[in-house]
């Protein structure tokens, strides 16, 4: 009882506060709305609680995850990553804009033969001829090249310029050859 008697005297003078805003019958009302639903009350602060445990256990963890994350992102744009994708965009977008709907139906019923052919071109050997080429071209480029009949066949004489003129008239032939020859 003399708790009981604490409590509305403290009610009261707390009451008294907010009694502008405050009906009673209202007052009354909601009291016997949280009577009625406190096993609902009860089960929602529960599963609060557990919430709140969870966060509790989680915080952590999604510190560590988020540090991580992070430091692997920094990681990436420092060595460029987003600057590339970025430039991939642009590529992509470009790409995109220069083909027709026609040209991207011839593109996807070929894409099998492309594939192989870039997969061929980056074999080994293909890539050091290639490297080789351009050097060789770069590295000469500003060299006079004696193109009379006697110097020709005096480079006829190198068996690396033979074989050279071998497989690039091969490959003449490859690509002079009509569907119906080969």
């Amino acid at each position: 009882m003399p708790m009981a008697t604490s409590l509305v005297e403290r009610a009261s003078v707390h009451l008294q506060e907010v009694e502008d805003y405050i009906d009673i019958p209202y007052l009354v009302r909601l009291l016997k709305k949280v009577a009625r639903h406190a096993p609902h009350l009860e089960g929602m602060l529960d599963q609060l609680e557990s919430v709140s445990e969870l966060v509790e256990v989680a915080a952590p963890i999604s510190k560590d995850l988020f540090h991580k994350a992070e430091t692997v992102l920094d990681q990436m744009d420092k060595k460029g990553y987003f600057t590339f994708a970025r430039g991939g965009v642009r590529i992509l977008d470009n790409i995109v804009s220069s083909f027709s709907a026609e040209e991207v139906d011839r593109l996807g019923d070929n894409i099998v033969l492309i594939l192989r052919t870039v997969k061929d071109m980056t074999q080994p050997e293909i890539m050091t001829f290639l490297r080789d080429t351009v050097e060789a071209v770069e590295k000469d480029a500003d060299t006079p090249v004696d193109i009379g009949y006697g110097a020709l066949l005096g480079q006829l004489r190198d068996p690396k310029t033979r074989r050279g003129l071998a497989m690039a008239m091969r490959a003449l032939g490859k690509i002079g050859a009509t569907p119906e020859s080969k």
